[in-house]
C-alpha cells in the first residue's frame, strides 16, 4: 500500500538533472526508490525488509542484495556470489567490513563516527554508503552504492 511519496530534484548545472522518488508504506518504511540521472532511470525495491533488488528503467533486474541480522544487529550481506560480514558499534553504525572467503578473509574497510554521525576516520573501500533504517518489527541497514 503506497501511503506516501517524496520527490527530490537537483539541477545545479541546468545541464544534468538528478531526481529521486521515494515510496513509503503506511508504517513509514521505504519500499521503493526511483532514481533518474542524466536520463537513466533505476529502481530499487526494498522487499521483506532484508532484501534490495535493483532494476533498470526497462524492468531488467541488475542486482540483488540480501542482508543478515541477529538480535537486531546487521551481520552481513550477500549478492548470491560474494558475502561480506560487518562489525557494528552500539548504535548500529557499521565500523568494519570483512570479506568472507575461507582461508583468505580480510578487512576490506574501517570507519569511525564522531558525535552526531560525522565520519571521523575512513580507510579502505566498502564501496557503499551505509545508514540504518528501522522497519516495523526489526532493523535493517540500507546499503546504497
Amino acid at each position: 500500500m503506497l501511503d506516501h511519496l517524496t520527490t527530490w530534484d537537483w539541477d545545479a548545472t541546468n545541464a544534468d538533472r538528478d531526481q529521486e522518488w521515494y515510496a513509503y508504506d503506511s508504517a513509514g518504511q521505504r519500499t521503493l526508490d526511483r532514481h533518474v540521472s542524466n536520463g537513466v532511470t533505476t529502481l530499487t525495491v526494498y522487499a521483506f525488509g532484508l532484501e534490495e533488488h535493483l532494476y533498470s528503467g526497462t524492468g531488467t533486474n541488475t542486482s540483488n542484495s540480501y542482508y543478515y541480522t541477529l538480535g537486531g544487529r546487521l551481520l552481513g550481506k550477500t549478492d548470491g556470489t560474494t558475502t561480506q560480514f560487518f562489525l557494528t558499534d552500539a548504535l548500529g553504525s557499521v565500523l568494519s567490513a570483512f570479506s568472507a572467503v575461507a582461508g583468505t578473509a580480510a578487512v576490506l574497510a574501517n570507519q569511525v563516527y564522531g558525535p552526531y554521525g560525522n565520519q571521523r576516520y575512513s580507510k579502505g573501500s566498502m564501496g557503499t554508503t551505509m545508514r540504518k533504517r528501522c522497519l516495523s518489527a526489526f532493523s535493517v541497514w540500507k546499503i546504497k552504492a
